[in-house]
């Protein structure tokens, strides 16, 4: 319940204050940063956190979790973290968003 409260409070938020990117995007959220870098600490995130806890865990690895992280999960990440990264316009962005949509 907590949750649909706060996505009532965002929405709510959203619609009198712009998100604070592409046109919208303003130093008065803090310092701009290069947009690619912006994208790279959004995506990459993932990507760590899933290998990290795919290699701590203590669960038994079959071929079929491999095939998944390798086929699965990092190809497709590493197409986002990457090649659709250079596709991207060269803006800036404010230096907090990436984090925020990381959280």
């Amino acid at each position: 319940m907590p949750w649909i409260i706060l996505g009532v409070v965002t929405f709510i938020i959203l619609l009198k204050i712009p998100a604070p990117y592409g046109k919208f995007s303003n130093t008065s959220w803090g310092p701009m940063i290069p947009s690619k870098l912006g994208w790279f600490v959004m995506e990459i995130i993932s990507p760590v956190a899933f290998a990290y806890f795919f290699f701590t865990g203590l669960e038994e690895k079959s071929w079929i979790t491999w095939v998944f992280l390798s086929v699965g999960w990092v190809i497709i990440l590493i197409e986002a973290l990457f090649i659709l990264c250079d596709k991207k316009i060269q803006q800036k962005c404010p230096f907090l968003l990436p984090f925020c949509i990381v959280v």
